[in-house]
């Protein structure tokens, strides 16, 4: 007797756990993009202070690592958007249908576009650390998100073979 995919407690909990994920990742966007605007059309009179005692790129530079923050938000947003619409297909007994391999697929992108976006923004952070001592800088660059990105892609030729013996199998009975 197969196992009961609805009452399966693991997809329950990723299913919400990626709801709320996603609920917070999008309020983050939307925190930080306000925040931004904010900065753009009321600026802090001490911040201001600052940024013309700073090289007077610190402006341009803030709002790059901003725009750049954002945007790996919703690559990060699209790729949980992207998790979610798999589970529901694992949920549904469905898991190796064509669609989850381009799935995957984009997942690995995002992925990568993170990732290359963190490599990227690090160095600037780091140059803007320098001119602003409230700004504090830990960590580093990390291969796990090009580890998980290879690892999506390959999943994702796995999910588009696994779907055509499955086309294969039904073509012949």
């Amino acid at each position: 007797m197969a196992p009961d995919r609805r009452s399966d407690l693991l997809l329950t909990i990723s299913r919400h756990a990626l709801r709320i994920a996603i609920g917070i990742i999008a309020l983050t966007i939307l925190v930080v993009t306000v925040a931004l605007v904010a900065l753009l059309l009321f600026p802090n009179p001490s911040l201001a202070e600052r940024l013309a005692a700073a090289p007077s790129v610190t402006l341009p530079v803030i709002l790059f690592c901003a725009a750049t923050g954002i945007a790996m938000l919703v690559m990060s947003l699209r790729f949980a958007v992207e998790l979610g619409r798999i589970v529901r297909t694992v949920q549904d007994g469905d898991p190796f249908e064509p669609g989850n391999a381009d799935r995957l697929a984009r997942m690995g992108w995002l992925a990568l576009g993170v990732t290359a976006a963190g490599w990227l923004l690090m160095p600037v952070v780091s140059w803007l650390s320098q001119h602003l001592e409230e700004l504090s800088v830990q960590g580093g660059s990390s291969l796990g998100g090009l580890g998980l990105a290879l690892t999506l892609f390959i999943l994702a030729r796995v999910f588009r073979h696994g779907a055509a013996m499955r086309d294969d199998l039904q073509g012949t009975v």
